[in-house]
């Protein structure tokens, strides 16, 4: 009988006193040792980590996070690796499923899922490739937002990390987001002919209410190099991503649609080519294709709503746009007379949670612009549903992107 296959966590810290002992309590069941890299922490980072039994090493900082990584994986003497940052958490329902993944004889990898926990109580999921064989060769690449290279073929787990990282102080916030900066401009400046460094530094722009000019110049920059470099050796959907919202930030909703639908033919099934769309289709008030676009939209999200560990890809910002989603198709379905499928619309939306406030908002919308006998209709019809909610008016127009 082969011998039972061993996890290696490997992270890299500095200054993470107030978050590492939960995350080194969440993995240390699971796997067989804990590689813990510093980078020069000045408070007990390295203390916490030694008491919980991790093997600590020190690494000088050198403004590239790959750099780190590597230097982690080369401490790990466990067959596979588990990856983590500080601010995250292995969930303990999913995580007796590690055990299977590494008997897998097929797969060199796996993607996580990854829920960042938001301040408003929220989630969002994306899938990050965060297990995988040692002593294959596995490089990461990238100063920041590095990833990890040589895994194929990977499979998709349903083991879940929780990231905490979102729920940080205001000047906590703030500091994070010039140090990203900076090391982005700087691997730009290194690297000029760096896809990833160029798509990253547009969407850190456009996420911090940076330049949106110099967001698009670097968004466009990174499609031509994409382009230049070949056909799917880059994410297509974070590069039109950055250059749609940058659009969108400078009011261009025809180019926002024109790169939206290059997305589109790219990605079919890739729910945010058609949220993207629907975003400026909104603003221009194009009543038929909202109908149709916000119809395609529901469509895949719905499709990968039933399968969210079997989504494709790593990064779906739409996935919990649903309700606005069904706003926006029950306002163009209102303005084409389309009464019935309107309420239609309107039913589903009132069948998903939290979705009380956008019920009240799109009633009175639709008031508002001369379509009170609908809205009384569908009113009535939400008061018996819900008799529970207060239908108080107030308007505030919601924006997509």
């Amino acid at each position: 009988m082969p011998d039972r296959q061993t996890i290696s966590l490997c992270m890299i810290v500095r200054d993470e006193q107030d978050h590492l002992a939960r995350c080194l309590g969440s993995a240390r069941p699971w796997v067989d040792e804990m590689v813990v890299v510093d980078t020069g922490s000045r408070d007990r980072t390295v203390q916490i980590a030694r008491s919980f039994g991790a093997r600590v090493s020190r690494h000088a900082w050198t403004d590239d996070f790959a750099a780190a990584r590597n230097f982690s994986l080369e401490r790990a003497g466990g067959d596979w690796i588990l990856v983590l940052d500080a601010d995250e958490e292995l969930d303990q329902d999913s995580a007796p499923h590690l055990r299977r993944l590494v008997d897998d004889p097929v797969h060199n990898g796996f993607v996580l899922q990854l829920l960042n926990l938001m301040p408003d109580g929220t989630q969002g999921m994306l899938q990050a490739p965060r297990l995988f064989r040692n002593h294959r060769g596995v490089r990461y690449h990238g100063a920041i937002h590095e990833v990890p290279r040589g895994l194929e073929p990977v499979g998709v787990a349903g083991v879940r990390v929780l990231h905490h990282g979102y729920n940080l102080a205001p000047g906590q916030k703030a500091r994070k987001h010039a140090q990203r900066l900076e090391l982005l401009q700087r691997w730009v400046v290194r690297e000029p002919d760096s896809v990833a460094a160029h798509t990253y530094l547009a969407q850190r722009l456009n996420a911090h209410g940076g330049s949106s000019e110099k967001a698009l110049r670097h968004g466009l920059e990174a499609l031509r190099l994409a382009q230049e470099q070949g056909p799917g050796r880059h994410e297509m959907d974070r590069i039109l991503r950055a250059v749609c919202f940058s659009l969108a930030a400078q009011r261009r909703f025809d180019q926002v649609i024109r790169y939206a639908r290059r997305l589109q033919a790219a990605l079919p099934d890739h729910p945010d080519g058609y949220f993207l769309e629907l975003g400026a289709q909104v603003e221009q008030n194009q009543w038929p294709r909202i109908v149709e676009v916000s119809g395609r939209l529901l469509k895949w999200l719905a499709h990968w709503e039933a399968r969210p560990g079997r989504c494709p890809y790593q990064e779906v910002i739409s996935q919990q746009q649903a309700p606005l989603a069904l706003h926006s198709r029950v306002l163009a379905l209102a303005h084409l007379a389309r009464d019935d499928e309107a309420a239609e619309a309107f039913a589903h939306l009132l069948g998903r949670p939290g979705v009380e406030s956008r019920a009240r908002v799109l009633l009175e919308t639709l008031r508002q612009r001369g379509l009170g006998k609908l809205a009384s209709r569908l009113a009535a019809e939400a008061a018996a549903r819900h008799p529970d909610w207060t239908w108080t008016t107030g308007f505030t127009r919601p924006r997509l992107g």
